[in-house]
């Protein structure tokens, strides 16, 4: 219970009873969430300047139709579109990305995007990556480095290594959206 009325921060966290739970809506927002994120991680991986307004689009079954048209405007707000369709396109300055609940998400970023010089940047970014990770791993694999360094500095690499190869990762991930 809070000290004083209105310490809203020290209350306890209500139970809700079962009865005020709506599955439906539960799916609803957890698709928004998705949508969002996924929109705003590919504008995140590719560089896309923050301020540009972009269309996307999202093809899926009925429902996901009827979930474009009932949150146009909330998702255009909360990932800086421009424009939510209705279905997906392909062709030039389009990136096309399967989501997670089986939708397809396009991008159109001709005109905002310089895909040669995004490839060139990323293909670059990948090779200095590789680069660090050849390195921890050779430090990792040498049995006097394991024995000597304290475990603090030994924790430390495989900590970065596992950060590296994930940052690998995700620019390889951009890389094939550009592909």
């Amino acid at each position: 219970a809070p000290e004083r009325a209105g310490d809203l921060i020290l209350a306890e966290w209500p139970d809700i009873p079962e009865s005020l739970v709506d599955d439906g809506v539960s799916a609803e927002i957890d698709w928004l969430i998705r949508l969002v994120t996924e929109i705003r991680a590919v504008r995140s991986d590719l560089n896309v300047p923050a301020a540009a307004k972009i269309q996307a689009g999202v093809s899926g079954d009925k429902q996901t139709s009827e979930r474009v048209m009932r949150h146009h405007e909330l998702v255009c707000r909360l990932a800086r579109l421009e424009r939510l369709h209705d279905g997906v396109a392909e062709g030039e300055g389009i990136i096309l990305t399967p989501m997670e609940g089986g939708e397809d998400l396009s991008l159109y970023l001709g005109g905002v995007l310089d895909f040669e010089a995004e490839r060139a940047r990323l293909v670059k970014e990948i090779a200095k990556k590789a680069k660090e990770i050849k390195a921890l791993e050779a430090r990792l694999e040498n049995k006097d480095y394991i024995k000597k360094a304290p475990g603090a500095v030994v924790e430390k690499a495989r900590a970065t290594l596992a950060d590296e190869q994930a940052q690998r990762d995700k620019l390889e991930e951009a890389l094939k959206r550009l592909s």
